[in-house]
């Protein structure tokens, strides 16, 4: 049987109605944290807390729509949550937002936050990826997608091999994998 179907397996969360979330994560505390539209917001089972955008940050990321939403989010384990907003990676703790990334071109739906063995954050979008240092200020485009292709997921294996699917045309799609030494790339792609 469908366990969607039946709902006495499965409990409603009303609290977090109305937000216009579109990704989650957990944080390590045990928190659920959830982008939308105009901001994320943080559940601990019991407490709603809403960190909307503010006008600093919306004048200082690269956004398509009037009010962007969050594509892709990470909390980090360190009281920091990473974000892909628009076309921009932030980050927000309790000190506020911060561009990490201005622009990391033009980002949908399949995009993905992951970290490395080494700690380091991992940010696939459609034009490329991205390796974000642990510290978050150190930042190096490791794939830029040609107008033509795309990179259309990222995944970080057991001994820390980056592996990416990019699609070359519509007929051909590649499985490339990224072995790293020290927390880098062997060769350049």
């Amino acid at each position: 049987a469908d366990p969607v179907l039946e709902s006495w397996r499965w409990r409603h969360e009303e609290a977090v109605e109305g937000m216009g979330t579109l990704c989650m994560d957990k944080a390590e505390d045990g928190s659920l944290w959830f982008g939308g539209t105009g901001g994320i917001t943080r559940y601990d089972g019991r407490t709603v807390t809403s960190i909307r955008f503010d006008d600093e940050l919306l004048s200082a990321i690269t956004h398509r729509e009037e009010m962007p939403w969050v594509k892709a989010l990470m909390s980090t384990g360190e009281g920091t949550v990473l974000a892909l907003i628009g076309e921009s990676l932030v980050s927000w703790s309790e000190s506020g937002w911060k561009v990490i990334i201005q622009d990391v071109g033009q980002s949908v739906f399949f995009n993905s936050l992951v970290r490395g063995k080494d700690g380091s954050y991992w940010l696939q979008v459609r034009e490329g990826l991205w390796q974000i240092s642990r510290n978050l200020e150190e930042v190096s485009r490791i794939i830029h997608a040609s107008r033509k292709s795309r990179v259309m997921s990222a995944c970080i294996d057991q001994q820390g091999t980056v592996w990416v699917v990019r699609q070359i045309t519509d007929d051909e799609v590649r499985l490339i994998g990224i072995p790293l030494k020290d927390g880098r790339p062997l060769a350049e792609l």
